[in-house]
């Protein structure tokens, strides 16, 4: 077994041989109709499972596509791993099929974890952590993370750290110590992603001296309502800028609608700017974009705040600049997320745009990414709308496509709200209906990158995208559309070699510990070249922190298992082999 460093230069020569060698051969579709991916390799979860990095050659790819194009990936990690960790794995996708058990994870969680009775919350924790905790989590701090990040880096992927701090969104009002307890944790929670940022920058720099290529391969997110200590301000906002959106557009988007100019005079309004029409916008009417009559409008004293978040993610903005680092901004629930999307576009007008004179770095351009969810209604008009503002405005939108992951919330609190009178609820009717917004999403961004990398060349594309997805149809899609486009080719090993232009401003991305035969067949089928092409969504944060992130990743997981080379396949693939190791199959 190998436990040093594989050059660049000689991996594919090293994949080719070692594939040729392999005992387990790849035979099994990843899906039913996907030409690319037949993929039955895992990743292994976490470093410390393998030795604290010592078995490098896990994470060295030992796969090479046939002439068809199709990616044969043997499994050689799985294999490899140890048998407490398959255990693991098993019973947390195994604890993600019982519905009673993953919706009232959160409710759960948090009475355990604060019970009064000696020993629970340290029994409790002990659990947690010792399954979600390692199987979604990358670690602690940053520093935890980067062994995870190495690992994944010598294997052509790259990682996309979240400090996983959710709101709770239950908790009862603040009092006055309690505010000020909040505004301590707000500023703690900025001071972390300015740390992570900071430290992000540094490990591309180092990975760059350690293993040549080009920069590219680390972002991080960030949840702006994490980053207040009020985030209901954010919700206040949300309903006096859908309302503002209405009476200067009659708000064409579906609800929760698309950001406007008009946002700019809310979420980053001068001091000495009066704010008083803002107070008294009346809401006795309800709003056709879904907010209801008597809904609260921003109040006295929410405009400090709103001015707050802005000057911190201007701090943040600048900061991702100088470490070179891009930020992806998460979606959040409709309720917040009108506000959310006013700041990414003012984000994206200032950071994204190509100054004279300036050369275009894919590493760094587009620098900001806001999150287009495929399952709200919305998501046509809101894409189209924001491209146009992005060519009306001069700059580069960054576009991270998701399918998304609130339908079941969404759906309920637009019911018991009373909000059906307006309507249909802002989620898709069904599955297939997010699937085509998904895929036509995905056709017309290539199509557009390929249209600006052809005619403008040596200027910065008007489009750069991140498309997050489990689904092996749709990497099949985004790889297929890029050789359509004339963006790819395919070398004499079948590998996909792209265009000057497109690494940097084309990736793929999955969740920590979930779907890493998918992550690494897509990192095989690329050459292995420049800034990867796949990423891992790499939470970090201690266990108290992230609790409410592992609660709502155990809901979402539960729609997963049902689905075709979802978790229910990863399940079935550990099953398997611990079945194999225990000498039962």
């Amino acid at each position: 077994m190998l436990r040093t460093p594989i050059s660049r230069v000689g991996r594919h020569h090293l994949n080719s041989q070692l594939a040729t060698l392999s005992r387990v051969p790849a035979t099994r579709s990843f899906h039913r109709q996907s030409p690319l991916f037949t993929s039955q390799t895992t990743l292994s979860k976490r470093v410390e499972a393998v030795g604290g990095g010592d078995h490098a050659s896990d994470f060295v790819s030992t796969s090479t596509p046939p002439a068809s194009g199709k990616v044969a990936v043997t499994e050689t990690a799985l294999s490899r791993t140890p048998i407490m960790q398959l255990l693991r794995t098993y019973l947390v996708y195994t604890i993600c099929s019982y519905p009673s058990i993953v919706d009232n994870s959160p409710a759960l969680l948090s009475a355990l974890t604060k019970s009064k009775i000696p020993g629970v919350a340290a029994i409790t924790e002990f659990i947690v952590r010792r399954t979600f905790f390692s199987q979604f989590v990358g670690g602690e701090t940053t520093g935890e993370c980067t062994t995870v990040m190495e690992q994944l880096r010598k294997e052509g992927i790259g990682s996309m750290l979240v400090y996983s701090v959710e709101v709770d969104e239950d908790a009862a009002p603040a009092g006055m110590s309690e505010k000020a307890r909040l505004e301590a944790e707000g500023e703690a929670k900025v001071a972390e992603t300015l740390r992570c940022l900071e430290r992000a920058g540094q490990f591309e720099r180092e990975m760059q001296e350690k293993y040549g290529g080009e920069a590219g391969g680390t972002y991080i997110a960030i949840k702006i309502t994490g980053l207040t200590s009020d985030p209901t301000v954010l919700h206040r906002a949300s309903n006096t800028l859908t309302r503002l959106r209405e009476k200067d557009n009659g708000n064409p988007v579906h609800f929760p609608g698309s950001p406007t100019n008009v946002d700019f005079d809310v979420l980053s309004r001068p001091v000495d700017k009066d704010a008083t029409s803002l107070y008294k916008l009346p809401t006795d009417a309800a709003c056709r974009g879904g907010i209801l009559s008597g809904e609260e409008n921003l109040r006295e004293g929410d405009m400090d705040l709103l001015r707050g978040i802005w000057q911190i993610l201007l701090k943040i903005g600048k900061t991702a600049k100088e470490s070179g680092i891009k930020i992806a901004v998460d979606a959040e629930h409709s309720w917040y997320q009108p506000a959310i999307d006013g700041y990414t576009m003012l984000m994206s007008q200032e950071f994204n745009k190509i100054q004279p004179g300036e050369v275009a770095n894919p590493a760094t351009s587009p620098l900001i990414y806001g999150t287009y969810q495929a399952y709200l209604r919305r998501s046509d008009g809101h894409l189209a709308a924001s491209l146009q503002h992005a060519r009306e405005n001069n700059y580069t939108l960054g576009v991270k496509l998701v399918r998304g992951a609130y339908a079941d919330q969404e759906r309920k609190k637009w019911e018991t709200d009373g909000r059906a009178k307006f309507g249909t609820d802002p989620i898709q009717p069904n599955k297939t209906a997010t699937d085509v917004a998904y895929d036509g999403a995905t056709k017309s961004l290539i199509a557009q990158l390929a249209k600006d990398l052809k005619s403008k060349p040596t200027e910065s594309p008007s489009v750069g995208m991140f498309f997050g997805t489990h689904n092996g149809e749709s990497c099949d899609l985004i790889a297929d559309s890029l050789v359509e486009n004339d963006l790819a080719e395919r070398n004499a090993d079948g590998r996909l070699v792209t265009k000057p232009g497109v690494r940097g401003r084309v990736c793929t991305g999955q969740l920590f510990g979930m779907s890493d035969n998918l992550t690494e067949a897509v990192a095989a089928k690329f050459e292995v070249k420049g800034a990867p092409m796949v990423l891992k969504y790499l939470p970090y944060g201690s266990l108290k922190e992230v609790l409410p992130y592992l609660g709502r990743r155990a809901i979402e997981n539960k729609s997963m298992l049902d689905g075709e080379g979802g978790a229910s396949f990863e399940r079935k693939r550990v099953m398997g082999e611990i079945r194999r190791r225990l000498g039962l199959a």
